[in-house]
C-alpha cells in the first residue's frame, strides 16, 4: 500500500501477532502493526528487518530517509571501504561500551595486542581466513590464549557482518573452536609459602578454606 501518514494512523491492530505493511513509493520500507496496536517503521535489508523507530514517535518522512539511509549504508561500496581501524572504533562504541568492565578490557587486550596493528589500515572485505590463522598460529604454544584470540576475533567479525553494518563477511564463518584442556601442575615449595601467607592474611572464611585446601591436597 502507499504509506501517508493518514494511511498509517488509520492502519488497525492485527486480532493476534503482527501484520507488515509495506510500502509501494519506497521499496523495502513498511510499518508493522502489533496486536497491542503498536506501530513501528521498519526496511528490510536483504531478506532481514531493521527497525527504524516507533510511530508517532518518528515521523513518517524522517522513518522514510532513515530507512534509505540504513539501504544505503549496507551497499558493496561502502562495506568495501571500510578498513579493521574503523571498524574496531565502531565495535568500541556501539558494542564494547556496554560490556562489563572486564569484559571489555579483555576485548580491547586481544584485538588490539594481535590484530589491530597488522590489521589497521586494510580494508575489511581483504582480511581473509588464512591472514587470521597466520597470526593466531604463533600462538599455538599457549592453546587457551591462541582459543581465545580466535573467540574475540569471531565476535568482533561476526558482529561487523551484521545488519545494519554489513562491512563484509566474516572470514571466521563456521569456525569450530578447540578449548585446550587445562595442564596439570602441582605448586613448587615456594609458591604454598606465598600462597599459604596469603591465605593467613586473608583469614576467615576465604583464606582458612585455602589453607584447608593446602593441607588436604
Amino acid at each position: 500500500m502507499h504509506l501517508t501518514d493518514v494511511a498509517v494512523r488509520a492502519l488497525k491492530p492485527p486480532t493476534s501477532g503482527q501484520v507488515d505493511y509495506w510500502d509501494s513509493a519506497t521499496r523495502g520500507f513498511g510499518v508493522r502493526v502489533s496486536q497491542a496496536g503498536t506501530k513501528t517503521f521498519v526496511a528490510k535489508v536483504e531478506n532481514q528487518r531493521v527497525t527504524i523507530g516507533r510511530y508517532p514517535d518518528v515521523s513518517l518522512a524522517d522513518a522514510r530517509r532513515k530507512a534509505n539511509g540504513v539501504k544505503s549504508e549496507t551497499q558493496p561500496l561502502e562495506r568495501s571501504s571500510i578498513t579493521f581501524e574503523q571498524a574496531y572504533e565502531k565495535f568500541k562504541v556501539e558494542h564494547i561500551a556496554k560490556k562489563r568492565a572486564r569484559t571489555q578490557y579483555d576485548y580491547k587486550r586481544v584485538l588490539e595486542k594481535y590484530f589491530l596493528l597488522p590489521f589497521a589500515k586494510t580494508r575489511m572485505v581483504k582480511i581473509t581466513y588464512e591472514k587470521i590463522t597466520q597470526i593466531t598460529y604463533k600462538l599455538a604454544d599457549t592453546p587457551s590464549e591462541q582459543a581465545h584470540s580466535l573467540a574475540v576475533a569471531r565476535s568482533f567479525f561476526k558482529w561487523c557482518a551484521r545488519l545494519p553494518r554489513r562491512y563484509a563477511p566474516s572470514p571466521l564463518d563456521g569456525l569450530q573452536l578447540t578449548i585446550a584442556k587445562s595442564r596439570r601442575r602441582t605448586l613448587s615449595d615456594e609458591e604454598i609459602a606465598k600462597v599459604w601467607a596469603a591465605a593467613e592474611r586473608q583469614g576467615y572464611p576465604h583464606g582458612i578454606v585455602v589453607q584447608l585446601l593446602l593441607l588436604t591436597g
